[in-house]
């Protein structure tokens, strides 16, 4: 009798309880993440047409959503922060080409060339070229003033939160220059050997660089904190949006026979150290295989890695949930991806 009274009182507590729920408007619902996409343009060309294209993909999607052709050798492509416009670095003028993002019209053609960033907090466009640093408004090329300094950086990048652009023209001295106000305000000696590409986190004061291997510079105490070998002098580094990642490829130069190591390498930034890497290896048109992987980016989102071979067919997608890579590419052979941005949400 015990047991069937003590079985019919929880009965009605578990019917209490779910009566409530129904009733209660604050409840937590059970929600589900909606994926992010992003448009991402990339200059293209054609193995067997000869030809050139700026191609718009979805990203994740990984489908095709424009194009257009292009007249010009396209050695770079950059999105303005509010997205509306496009600027193609054209090494056959050289100058640079502004197209409109709507329907990749051209806009424009400014008479300068040079390596192209931009401020979207301040909404300013910094160029560097030989003859020194340019600040202009993105969509309106209206110009703010120019610093002239006697070095054609070779290598630089941009530190948004504090306004410097750090440059170094391919040897072992890093110069800081503050771009809002255009003046040089430091240089650092950082390098063993040439110091080639670069990647600043501000939010941890740290610089990280090639020079004969991969480096971290500390910033605040102005010394190397970490040095790892790296199979070529080459390759370059993404970050992710809180600054806590950053993605280090080693690619090789194919071309000159000479081998990069077919990963791409994962820093915790806080602890100065690696905790992990990604192959290269896909599977796709041509089997499995290993992409000499050359530049990368990561979405706004830091949920997928792009990245451009050196020497192969190929636009790579890293999930960076899973790990898996994808050759976004192989469905549109011969077409081969040269260059790419990360523009806005679709």
């Amino acid at each position: 009798m015990k047991v069937a009274t003590t079985f019919l009182c929880l009965l009605g507590f578990i019917s209490f309880l779910a009566a409530s729920c129904d009733d209660c408007p604050t409840c937590p619902e059970q929600t589900t993440e909606i994926e992010k996409h992003y448009k991402v343009y990339v200059a293209v060309t054609d193995g067997i047409e000869h030809g050139s294209w700026l191609y718009v993909l979805d990203i994740p999607a990984d489908t095709i959503i424009d194009s257009a052709a292009l007249s010009i050798g396209a050695m770079y492509i950059r999105v303005t922060p509010s997205g509306q416009k496009l600027y193609v670095l054209n090494i056959g003028g050289p100058n640079t080409v502004v197209y409109n993002s709507s329907d990749l019209s051209v806009d424009t053609t400014l008479d300068l060339a040079g390596d192209l960033f931009f401020d979207a907090s301040r909404n300013l466009g910094i160029l560097v070229d030989a003859d020194g640093v340019h600040l202009f408004e993105p969509d309106d090329f209206a110009f703010r003033g120019h610093l002239p300094f006697q070095c054609n950086y070779a290598f630089e990048c941009i530190d948004t939160i504090n306004g410097l652009l750090y440059g170094s023209q391919y040897d072992s001295i890093v110069y800081v220059i503050d771009y809002v106000n255009l003046e040089l305000v430091d240089s650092l000696i950082i390098g063993r050997k040439a110091v080639s590409s670069m990647l600043v986190v501000p939010e941890y004061d740290r610089l990280y660089f090639l020079s004969g291997g991969a480096f971290i510079y500390d910033l605040a105490e102005r010394e190397i904190t970490l040095g790892l070998s790296q199979s070529q002098p080459y390759g370059s580094f993404a970050r992710s949006s809180d600054g806590r990642y950053v993605y280090k490829c080693d690619p090789g130069r194919l071309f000159s026979g000479q081998y990069g190591s077919n990963l791409i390498w994962v820093y915790s930034v806080p602890d100065d150290s690696v905790i992990g890497y990604y192959s290269t290896l896909v599977n796709d048109s041509q089997g499995y295989h290993y992409i000499d992987v050359a530049n990368m980016a990561l979405t706004p989102d830091d949920k997928n890695l792009l990245a451009t071979g050196s020497m192969d067919l190929a636009l790579l997608r890293y999930d960076l949930n899973t790990g898996l890579a994808t050759n976004v590419f192989a469905p549109f052979w011969p077409k081969v991806p040269l260059f790419f941005t990360i523009g806005e949400e679709i």
